[in-house]
């Protein structure tokens, strides 16, 4: 994955920043009217790869409603067929649902840590 940031400056010129390596074709452009400094878009470069390069789980997991946590905790997550995302997460959100069968968290998963 690589990251384009193209800055067009007022006077026509243009300011090329890139982050990452190029494999298989997989490139990201962006272009700036606004922010034309350089480091700047070096490191708006770099977080953006970051972010297109995450490799963790995303989004949300629904468990029993024991074991207790809350948004700040640390979730432990293990999985035998991808074990490249084996690792401690942020818990980002917990919501709590009732009914019938008993109660359930809802647990936003976040950043590895």
């Amino acid at each position: 994955m690589q990251v384009h940031y193209i800055a067009e400056n007022k006077d026509g010129s243009k300011t090329i920043i890139k982050a990452g390596r190029i494999t298989a074709g997989d490139t990201k452009v962006i272009k700036s009217h606004a922010i034309t400094n350089e480091s700047t878009l070096k490191q708006m470069a770099d977080a953006k790869l970051k972010k297109l390069s995450y490799d963790g789980y995303e989004g949300k997991i629904k468990t029993f409603g024991i074991p207790y946590c809350e948004p700040g905790y640390r979730a432990i997550l293990e999985d035998k067929k991808y074990p490249g995302r084996n690792g401690n997460y942020l818990i980002e959100s917990v919501e709590i649902t009732y009914g019938m069968t008993g109660y359930r968290r809802i647990v936003g998963i976040g950043a590895k840590l």
